[in-house]
């Protein structure tokens, strides 16, 4: 799967729904981006009304995929490397946030009030966690095992 569009924080959501999601305004992309845009852009809004905002500015392809198979991706747990190993000198040595995101196929949609729910026991949502918007795309994933 690839991400389409930028990252937001869960403002509203529990178990496997999401119910309000929020610009990042950590994320680099999200500042440019709501710089051309009033200071609305980062109130809470419902998933499936930012999603709808989100489609016209995408390529055709990824407004279509998006359209036909709506994926949200949930920050997953950040898993703690262990001092002295390998992985941990690693970790140090890039100090570059990297985060991991389990995507899932919404399974509902709530249309009155725009949340989306994800299939059960497929993730742990909670209020704080990244979500990105995601599209199936099969030449992304090619280039992404090479």
């Amino acid at each position: 799967a690839k991400p389409v569009g930028p990252p937001y924080i869960v403002s509203s959501g529990s178990s496997t729904t999401v119910r309000a999601i929020q610009l990042d305004p950590s994320h680099p992309t999200s500042s440019e981006s709501t710089s051309e845009v009033d200071s609305t852009s980062l109130l809470p809004k419902p998933v499936l009304a930012e999603a709808n905002n989100l489609m016209p500015r995408l390529p055709d392809t990824d407004a279509s995929y998006m359209r036909r198979s709506l994926l949200v991706g949930v920050e997953s747990s950040p898993v703690t490397p262990v001092a002295g190993t390998a992985a941990a000198f690693i970790k140090k040595a890039t100090d570059e946030e990297e985060v991991d995101y389990k995507v899932c196929k919404v399974v509902s949609a709530g249309m009155r009030d725009g949340s989306v729910t994800l299939e059960p026991g497929s993730v742990e949502v909670s209020e704080g966690k990244r979500m990105m918007f995601f599209v199936e795309d099969a030449e992304f994933a090619r280039g992404e095992m090479e």
